[in-house]
């Protein structure tokens, strides 16, 4: 998982604040849009290189958050369904 934080913090970030990160890049529905729609609410230029980058990078991993947290209530319903 890619995690970053703004230059203005002097600290590492602690478990928290990246589990925190996480929880909210899990609930964005903004990735389930087209690139440019993402672009415009952003306030990106749909031309930018780096903005399509930073989009599909996040959208893989919104996908991945996804995936790991629908297997881990799989998981669960299958130990109280026993």
């Amino acid at each position: 998982m890619y995690f970053s934080q703004s230059v203005a913090y002097a600290e590492p970030p602690t478990l928290e604040m990246v589990l925190a990160c996480l929880g909210d890049d899990l609930s964005d529905q903004s990735y389930d849009e087209p690139f440019e729609q993402w672009c415009e609410k952003n306030g990106c230029n749909p031309d930018s290189r780096k903005a399509e980058a930073d989009y599909k990078r996040k959208k893989t991993q919104v996908w991945y958050l996804r995936a790991v947290w629908f297997q881990s209530l799989i998981i669960e319903f299958l130990k109280h369904a026993r």
